[in-house]
């Protein structure tokens, strides 16, 4: 029987008694509740004891372990019973404005409560001095030694300041520790009550800064020692991870949520709603998916790889969580969409969570109810199922946000990582550095699936998981869906223009594909005159988050009988479940093409489907020349010209990316060396343990150097809204282009962190980014142009 935790309502024992008046959480308003600093402690002590009791069968860290922890939460939120922090939280209370000159940080108090004991016990220790210190700010070299602070005079009562040690030493004494708080504790005190006194408070500041203590060779060495940093760093991530989960839900007066498990028969059930009648049974390579270890599954469209993978991650340790990661935004909603269709109720929405650098604005636009706070347990991995781009995982080895509670809840996890051959060598280093990393460290599974993995790839997934099992959809693998047509001539073709008109005006469902924007929105023009808005639509990444998800659901909720025109860019070759009768796509690398193929005759039923590539311009070429590879769609035309009229099957596609890439070595490139050793120089740099405060995309996607902006013709709508009002109307723009916009960027009034820019954006077409002889020419720039 599973034993139930319950929250104290009030406080029984004298010692806590005497400590009561001091607050640890203040109301939102006058008149609301309290709680004070022991009751809270108290509070975060239960749900500790829930996270031990669901935690440590798996994490196996020991009973020290988890009495370090409590010890920390005694002492974590101590430091608020001085008078800076009581008498300006009040003021606040009750409408006034706090005095910001005299308000000093808790968490610093609560370490000098921590130092009073002169023992060697936090040496033995130290996880509990250095997760009191960072619980609230980055732990980093740096933290208690802002200027503005050196010389602030701590102010307290007599009689707080014994009720707060008498609590102590009784919780302390509780647990077996004999702790004094030693009369030169109580002269430090002495010298910064004097506030006048700002020499003696300098030389309290200089004598007690925390991280100086925390930088002694005895302390920060702990965790720097050779030949056994990452155990001592996992150790600190579960123990500061801990912490926070048992603060935040101590204060919310909230368990953790019980451990999800669930079995093929759930699966099955989803499958039996989802298609009916027609769903008799996995398979052959669904069922062949369900094993207890690692898997590499090479698997075209329409196989089932999402159903597959959580067959796999079915069978997972009891009471661990289940991840899955993909490369974009819009392809992580889309499967978080599925995923919280088959585990969520209208009752049960906390089951299943979608987290990337747009996922709150995602989830407000889907729920008005959704709460912002409630984001941070997401973004922190602490719902059982999380749909995630791959950037959240890799941010966990830069020590970048919540990277202790994502080490917590990642350890056991079951990480399912689709259409891995899409990234670059730079990020393609930092997944098998994760790999390696969390399979060995946190004891992870991973399932790593693809439509097209190239021989090579192969090999490296197979050597950082030599265990894996191999799973092909050798069915799949053997059709061939559609005949490809390669045409050598480029966009403007008179005989290439005919056949596009002729498919849109026989009412096909026609998709085309051009490898920039601004090509994008040029096709569109000249051929959205052939049909009726309606029917058509123009998709890239210039468009507002609130344009770009409406074109988005407009395009996956197409009937297979509808005609359609889809001029786009690469954002459909991993983004939306679309079938068309027709692609007509510049040259591209071959895997590329292979991924936009995909989006054509995906359940193999039509009869009249094709391919065709057309000759890529010279802003493509320039695009896709690559030193270390050579010139890529030279040798992916070359291979097209052979196979004309033909039909290629999923098999033959990836033969065909063995032979344009046959020259390729991943493992040689220089981004992929430097993903592969990064961690091990942030770490080292960072002592392991300090928190890096970057965005995270500057660590995991090398080369990307765009910004976010808000079209200007918003600016007047949007005044006054809120930050995630506003956050709608952004797009990204690369840097480079910045300057080519009308008018120049402009803060906002509000949230300076938000920039306006460019006049010429519609809904329909998007942004338009004037070339740099349009600017040159002085030419006037009017949103009627185009």
């Amino acid at each position: 029987m599973k034993k139930r935790y319950s929250f104290p309502s009030s406080l029984s024992d004298d010692a806590a008694k005497a400590a009561e008046h001091l607050w640890a959480k203040f109301p939102r308003h006058e008149g609301g509740d309290f709680e004070s600093i022991p009751l809270h402690t108290e509070c975060t002590w239960v749900v500790l004891e829930s996270l031990h009791g669901r935690y440590e069968t798996f994490l196996q860290m020991g009973e020290e372990f988890w009495q370090d922890l409590k010890i920390a939460l005694l002492f974590h939120d101590m430091g608020k019973f001085v008078k800076n922090f009581q008498v300006e939280n009040r003021k606040k209370l009750k409408g006034g404005t706090p005095n910001w000159k005299v308000y000093i940080r808790h968490e610093f108090i609560s370490c000098l409560l921590l130092l009073s004991d002169q023992s060697d016990f936090l040496k033995l220790n130290p996880d509990i001095l250095f997760a009191v210190a960072g619980h609230h700010k980055p732990l980093t070299g740096q933290l208690f030694s802002e200027p503005d602070k050196q010389h602030k005079p701590i102010d307290y009562k007599d009689e707080d300041l014994a009720a707060i040690e008498g609590y102590l030493i009784n919780r302390l004494a509780e647990m077996g520790i004999k702790w004094s708080f030693d009369g030169q504790f109580r002269k430090i005190l002495e010298l910064c009550r004097e506030a006048n006194d700002t020499n003696k408070a300098r030389i309290y500041w200089k004598r007690t800064a925390i991280m100086k203590t925390l930088s002694k060779p005895g302390m920060i060495g702990y965790y720097y020692r050779e030949g056994d940093e990452e155990a001592r760093r996992k150790r600190f991530a579960l123990f500061m991870g801990l912490l926070h989960s048992a603060d935040w839900n101590g204060s919310a007066r909230k368990l953790p949520l019980a451990p999800l498990q669930f079995e093929e028969s759930d699966l099955r059930k989803y499958m039996s709603k989802k298609i009916g009648p027609n769903f008799k049974d996995w398979r052959v390579f669904q069922k062949e998916s369900c094993v207890d270890g690692h898997v590499l599954a090479i698997a075209p469209t329409g196989s089932g790889k999402t159903e597959a993978s959580l067959l796999w991650a079915a069978r997972k340790p009891e009471g661990t969580r289940v991840f899955y990661c993909l490369p974009t935004k819009v392809t992580s909603n889309a499967i978080y969409e599925r995923i919280k269709a088959v585990f969520e109720t209208a009752e049960d929405k906390e089951k299943v969570a979608v987290v990337h650098s747009g996922a709150k604005f995602y989830r407000k636009l889907e729920d008005d109810d959704f709460k912002e706070l409630s984001y941070l347990s997401d973004k922190s991995f602490g719902k059982e199922i999380t749909i995630c781009t791959v950037d959240q995982l890799l941010t966990v080895n830069f020590n970048l946000g919540h990277w202790h509670m994502k080490t917590l809840h990642l350890q056991g996890a079951s990480i399912i990582i689709d259409e891995i051959h899409l990234y670059e060598p730079y990020t393609l280093g930092l997944i098998i550095s994760s790999i390696g990393y969390f399979s060995e460290i946190c004891e992870c599974r991973f399932f790593l699936m693809t439509a097209t993995m190239p021989s090579k790839l192969k090999n490296l997934l197979l050597d950082t998981l030599p265990n894996a099992t191999l799973i092909e959809d050798k069915e799949k693998l053997a059709q061939a869906r559609n005949p490809w047509h390669y045409l050598d001539k480029e966009w403007n073709d008179k005989h290439l223009q005919a056949q596009i008109k002729a498919d849109i005006q026989a009412g096909k469902k026609v998709l085309i594909v051009r490898n920039t924007v601004d090509d994008c929105r040029n096709s569109f023009e000249k051929l959205k005159k052939f049909t009726v808005p309606e029917r058509r639509c123009c998709l890239h990444s210039r468009f507002t988050v609130l344009d770009r998800k409406e074109k988005e659901d407009l395009v996956v909720d197409l009937n297979d009988d509808e005609p359609f025109l889809l001029v786009a860019t690469q954002v459909v070759e991993v983004s939306l479940d679309i079938d068309f009768d027709v692609l007509y796509t510049e040259n591209a690398p071959i895997d590329a093409l292979i991924q936009r193929a995909g989006r054509v005759n995906r359940k193999g039923k039509k009869e009249d489907s094709r391919i065709v590539v057309f000759k890529a311009g010279e802003i493509s070429r320039k695009m896709y020349t690559d030193e270390e590879v050579g010139p890529i769609l030279d040798q992916t035309a070359a291979e097209l010209i052979k196979l004309d009229g033909k039909y290629i099957s999923e098999r033959q596609m990836i033969k065909l990316t063995d032979l344009v890439y046959e020259n390729y070595e991943v493992e040689n490139t220089l981004g992929y060396a430097k993903g592969i050793n990064v961690y091990e120089e942030v770490q080292k740099s960072n002592k392991y343990i300090y928190d890096v405060q970057y965005d995270e995309k500057i660590y995991t996607r090398e080369g990307l150097d765009s910004v976010q902006i808000i079209p200007n013709k918003f600016k007047s709508e949007l005044e006054g809204r809120s930050f995630a009002q506003k956050s709608l109307y952004q797009l990204p723009v690369r840097r480079n282009q910045l300057a080519r916009l009308v008018p120049e960027t402009v803060e906002d009034a509000d949230h300076p962190f938000l920039i306006y820019a460019g006049d010429q954006y519609d809904s329909e077409t998007g942004l338009y980014v004037p070339p740099w002889q349009e600017i040159k020419d002085g030419s006037k720039i009017s949103t009627n142009n185009f």
